[in-house]
């Protein structure tokens, strides 16, 4: 019986290729990595990974399988610096909800031998180390990109000793799967829009807008050419707000000079204890009781 399944991530969860790409870390002839230029990066390089295409499709149901049965869903990936081993635990609390605990971390690749058991099923896309774990006396299961629905099928009769179709599984995940369960990076805003309150769906990478494609929010990466035209707004919209803050100040100094000669207190929020005017009411005079009669009304007549 399983009761631990420890899952690879470069290759399996992550596209670790695309950033070696990116960077240009990777010697296409002889398939090798250069470290010089990724130990520069530090942290950066593995924290900005992304998902394989397949990838959180694949983890988004494998840990759902893991919490039904009770089994212990595990990191195991080889990383020989340390700035990596720190960049790939933040990249799992980003995208993942697996603990601490559960992320292991070997310099070398053949050393994931030592954690296999009887009752230990290791996903690994690399031949030569589902081997080893094997030989060690545990299971493993070769994982290939594109071929998430293979796996799934041996995974699931590892685990539950029965069979399924591996593309029935994805075609009901994206059929059933919300925005909350599916992408983990997709969060809802509240926000007003002429003053009505609505729900803005926006994503949490970087570098990243939403697209709705049928109806359905879907992650698209900014153009060069859509960067621009934001940074050109965001600067029109700076302007704009320091003018507004330039009348309103205006207004407040013309307010503050009005009540000064009128001799009225003036609160300064910034700065307390600046010396502020007394107030000091102007003191209207009060109008005499007695009235005055008229002089026509005064004079008496000589007829009456």
């Amino acid at each position: 019986m399983i009761d631990t399944v420890y899952l690879d991530m470069d290759g399996v969860i992550v596209n670790c290729l695309e950033g070696l790409n990116k960077y240009n870390a990777l010697n296409v002839e002889t398939n090798k990595v250069d470290w010089k230029i990724l130990d520069g990066l530090g942290r950066k390089f593995w924290v900005e990974l992304d998902w394989l295409p397949q990838g959180k499709l694949f983890y988004t149901k494998l840990s759902k399988l893991c919490n039904e049965q009770g089994i212990d869903l595990c990191i195991l990936s080889a990383i020989p610096t340390e700035e990596g081993k720190d960049g790939k635990r933040i990249w799992l609390k980003e995208h993942t909800n697996i603990p601490s605990l559960n992320m292991h971390f070997v310099d070398k690749a053949r050393l994931k031998k030592n954690f296999a058991d009887e009752h230990a099923l290791l996903i690994d896309d690399l031949k030569m180390n589902c081997d080893q774990f094997i030989e060690a006396g545990g299971n493993a299961i070769l994982y290939r990109d594109g071929r998430a629905k293979d796996c799934w099928e041996k995974i699931v009769q590892v685990i539950l000793g029965i069979s399924v179709e591996g593309m029935n599984f994805f075609e009901s995940l994206k059929k059933e799967a919300n925005v909350d369960t599916l992408n983990e990076s997709l969060v809802r805003k509240k926000v007003i829009r002429k003053g009505k309150k609505k729900v803005k769906i926006m994503s949490t990478k970087k570098n990243y807008r939403i697209q709705y494609v049928n109806g359905k929010p879907k992650e698209v990466r900014i153009t060069a050419k859509e960067r621009r035209k934001r940074k050109i707004g965001q600067r029109k919209g700076k302007i704009k707000r320091n003018a507004k803050k330039a009348i309103i100040k205006a207004k407040r100094d013309r307010s503050f000079i009005a009540r000064k000669s009128q001799g009225l207190s003036h609160y300064n929020l910034k700065n307390p204890d600046k010396q502020t005017y007394e107030y000091k009411p102007v003191q209207k005079q009060k109008k005499s009781s007695e009235h005055t009669l008229h002089p026509k009304s005064s004079s008496s007549s000589p007829l009456h």
